[in-house]
């Protein structure tokens, strides 16, 4: 679209400059025919003096001449006026196009900056989309309340779990639960055990299916009943699946 408009430009430029130069030439060949007319009507009381029947026939010739002269300067202004519109038509379709050009490159800026908004926008979304599965995916209010208070029925095993990770952890082999439910979009899992089993971040669990081994996940989120797990990418070349199950590793 720039291309087009730019080419516009130039045409209109050398439009332009064509009437300009038939401008000046009309107006040189006008100051000719003036001068020849000027010329002619000097001639004419030199032709006084000669004979009647020459005197008849110089000035019918001169009369003649002088039409034509006179003919030629009438087409000449008025090619010097078509020209001179010409020339003014051009210049006003360069300014039209000069603004059209500006209205264009504004339009392309104004699409610019929309199109970064819409981006960070739909960053920002998608960020929005992960938290809420993220909390979702830990439990309803209710659901985690009724965890607070199943916690709150064993202080006992509670005030065990808090100290060191490595404290009353169980034993490897030891089955800890299963993978409650699997989103591949975010990336992410959910086990049915959390804090209450000594589980922090950061922890790390084998996945068996079948009785064999699938692959390793990460603990990134806890609470005290469920935990939200990542895999493993190098430990899992397999999809994990809501069922499979959670395995202390050693």
């Amino acid at each position: 679209m720039n291309i087009a408009i730019r080419v516009a430009l130039v045409i209109t430029t050398l439009i332009c400059a064509f009437c300009a130069y038939l401008i000046n030439d009309y107006r040189g060949r006008l100051k000719t025919a003036e001068l020849a007319v000027a010329a002619f009507e000097k001639k004419i009381p030199v032709q006084a003096s000669q004979s009647s029947d020459d005197l008849v026939g110089s000035n019918k010739q001169l009369e003649n001449e002088l039409k034509n002269y006179k003919s030629q300067s009438v087409q000449l202004i008025n090619q010097v006026n078509e020209a001179v519109q010409a020339e003014k038509t051009a210049r006003e379709g360069i300014e039209q196009v000069s603004q059209r050009l500006k209205n264009k490159i504004s339009e392309l800026e104004n699409l610019v900056s929309e199109r970064d908004s819409l981006k960070e926008a739909v960053q920002e979304l998608d960020q929005l989309e992960k938290d809420l599965a993220a909390y979702q995916a830990l439990g309803t209010v209710a659901q985690l309340h009724d965890q607070i208070n199943a916690i709150r029925t064993k202080p006992k095993e509670v005030s065990q779990n808090i100290g060191s990770k490595e404290k009353d952890k169980p034993r490897p082999g030891t089955e800890m639960g299963v993978i409650l439910s699997v989103d591949s979009k975010l990336g992410f899992c959910v086990v049915n055990f959390g804090s209450a089993k000594g589980v922090v971040k950061g922890d790390e669990f084998h996945i068996h299916r079948a009785g064999n081994f699938v692959g390793k996940i990460k603990v990134d989120q806890v609470q005290p009943a469920v935990s939200l797990v990542v895999a493993i990418k190098k430990f899992t070349p397999k999809e994990l699946r809501a069922g499979d199950k959670v395995i202390q590793g050693q």
